[in-house]
């Protein structure tokens, strides 16, 4: 009997079906929506806009100053700041992991 009444309802198997199809295609648009602008106001890492305070940081250090917790940063991009806000130019600019730190002057200039 409990079959009969969904049918004299009008809410057979197709239609919830289709009700059921349209909610969860919306839930998933509106959790990627969701996520999507949270990603995009955040934007740690700069890929949607200028990230302002990486270029503040380069001057920062540019200019002596010391910096610490920088966070989600792309240290090549940081890299590039620094050297395009140099004020000595130099002629060698190495740039790489840590290994580079053990560079020195004496291996590329002969006196």
């Amino acid at each position: 009997m409990a079959i009969l009444s969904f049918y004299i309802l009008g809410f057979n198997d197709e239609k919830k079906n289709i009700i059921w199809l349209r909610y969860s295609i919306s839930l998933i648009i509106f959790i990627i929506s969701v996520v999507s602008v949270f990603n995009y106001k955040v934007d740690s890492l700069g890929l949607f806009g200028n990230s302002n305070y990486l270029l503040q940081a380069a001057k920062t250090l540019t200019s002596g100053k010391m910096i610490a917790g920088l966070k989600n940063n792309d240290e090549r991009l940081f890299q590039e700041l620094i050297v395009k806000n140099l004020q000595v130019k130099n002629n060698v600019i190495a740039i790489g992991s840590s290994r580079t730190m053990q560079l020195r002057k004496r291996f590329f200039f002969r006196k």
